[in-house]
């Protein structure tokens, strides 16, 4: 199958993950008959709707995982377009030009911590001068320069694919700490604005019954490049910036049989956009969070939708709840209301390993109107 994107989400990477995790051999069938005859819903549409939105999926039909994380892609500038235009008045850091909107805002807007930490090992130097942080997630930006150190096969990979062994440490402790009973916490990495640069992501975990971060820490990064024998250590101080924030915590619940979802907190960043909801199936129902691939999309009053960065689900009751914490890009402005949709990914039932494309390649999903939820946004004086 041709890869296909959408907003970012590429189609066949998610396939290939899915093929790669066991399904469930005896629901994957009762779960297509029932989205075929429409009887999976109480009142729901018992119309298939070709989403022009991003596909928010995150969960697969059958994770074994307790949690996971979505990748977001980028292009590259050459390093010799990125550094003429790092001169350029009111162009300051990596984050500018690195295909993420919310750091892109926090570059426009000073919410970032510069630093001037770098180390050298042969020939290679990494420096983190910039790090970003908004109660939400944080984004710390990597740059390699001089690779006398490295052999020729590895100059040629782009820093991102030359990073392993990552370790984060919160004022010396692992971030793992501060996850809900020693779940790891998903470090996302993805493309700076060259191929020398890199930006390594992950969010508070206090949506998921973690602990939340502190508004002012020491981050120690921990990582070893191709090639390089001796591991990078680097400390750099991080601050959290929140100006003009909204927080919503609605706690309201909808339910369309067997699903209920209550609906936990929704924060508005100038950096990002996050949703925490919990999805419960009912005990009664053989259906578990492992049979279909649940997500959620979000629009404001006029229409605009935002782009998924990352997320995760975290399993318990054997599967009968996830706990959604979804990052996505933010809203500018600020919205005066959202509606957030959920919708199942429906499941090709000649291949229970792929998703039902339509015509243009792209996966069907179901809206579930009972449990789609409007909420008015209150911005600050």
């Amino acid at each position: 199958m041709s890869s296909s994107h959408r907003n970012g989400v590429d189609s066949e990477q998610l396939e290939a993950w899915i093929r790669q995790t066991p399904t469930n051999p005896d629901f994957t069938g009762q779960i297509m008959s029932r989205l075929d005859t429409g009887s999976l819903f109480v009142d729901a549409s018992r119309t298939t709707r070709r989403s022009t939105a991003v596909r928010s999926i995150v969960t697969s039909i059958a994770a074994a995982a307790a949690a996971f994380v979505l990748l977001i892609g980028g292009s590259f500038l050459s390093p010799t377009v990125a550094e003429s235009m790092r001169h350029v008045p009111g162009v300051s850091s990596l984050f500018r030009f690195a295909g993420d909107l919310g750091l892109q805002a926090a570059d426009e807007k000073g919410l970032v911590t510069s630093s001037e930490q770098s180390l050298t090992h042969h020939g290679l130097t990494l420096s983190i001068p910039v790090a970003a942080y908004d109660g939400v997630r944080v984004a710390v930006g990597i740059e390699r320069s001089s690779l006398s150190g490295l052999q020729e096969s590895s100059s040629r990979n782009t820093l991102m694919e030359s990073l392993s062994d990552i370790q984060l440490l919160i004022d010396g402790k692992s971030i793992a700490d501060y996850a809900y009973n020693q779940h790891s916490v998903g470090i996302i990495t993805v493309p700076g604005e060259n191929e020398n640069s890199a930006i390594l992501m992950f969010s508070d975990m206090r949506n998921q019954e973690g602990i939340s971060l502190p508004d002012k820490f020491d981050l120690t990064v921990k990582l070893t490049v191709s090639d390089i024998q001796e591991p990078y250590q680097m400390t750099i101080p991080v601050s959290m910036q929140s100006n003009d924030s909204v927080v919503m915590k609605p706690n309201i619940s909808k339910s369309s049989s067997p699903f209920t979802i209550k609906y936990n907190k929704i924060e508005l960043t100038p950096i990002t956009t996050s949703l925490a909801a919990r999805l419960e199936i009912s005990k009664d129902d053989p259906l578990t969070a492992n049979d279909l691939p649940f997500g959620f999309e979000i629009y404001d009053n006029k229409g605009r939708t935002v782009k998924l960065l990352n997320g995760s689900g975290l399993h318990e009751d054997n599967g009968k709840t996830i706990l959604f914490n979804l990052l996505y890009q933010p809203y500018d402005p600020i919205p005066t209301s959202i509606t957030i949709k959920p919708y199942i990914s429906l499941i090709n039932e000649h291949d229970k390993s792929q998703f039902k494309l339509g015509a243009d390649g792209q996966p069907l999903i179901k809206y579930i109107p009972e449990l789609e939820v409007t909420l008015p946004v209150e911005t600050p004086k």
